[in-house]
């Protein structure tokens, strides 16, 4: 039996439609290298991921998770806590 070429069509439209809201998803979380310069920025502050989820009311696991790129932190949340670590000159 084959497929109707209406159906292909529409498959082919939702594909490229779960693309495009993966790619605007993806753009809401921070990338590699902002996550790396927030763990230098934590370290530089002297703080441990506890103290950091703290800063961000965020639970220590799920902070912990976005340190090692588990899970993806939100940009607006990177940037809550950019504001309260101090800038490291490199």
């Amino acid at each position: 039996m084959s497929k109707h070429p209406e159906s292909a069509k529409t498959s082919a439209w939702l594909a490229s439609l779960a693309a495009e809201k993966r790619q605007e998803i993806g753009s809401r979380n921070i990338s590699a290298a902002e996550r790396q310069d927030m763990i230098n920025r934590r370290h530089a502050a002297g703080l441990t991921q506890e103290q950091a989820a703290e800063l961000v009311y965020t639970p220590y696991r799920t902070y912990q998770d976005w340190e090692c790129g588990r899970a993806g932190m939100h940009r607006a949340i990177w940037e809550r806590l950019m504001q309260q670590l101090p800038e490291i000159e490199i």
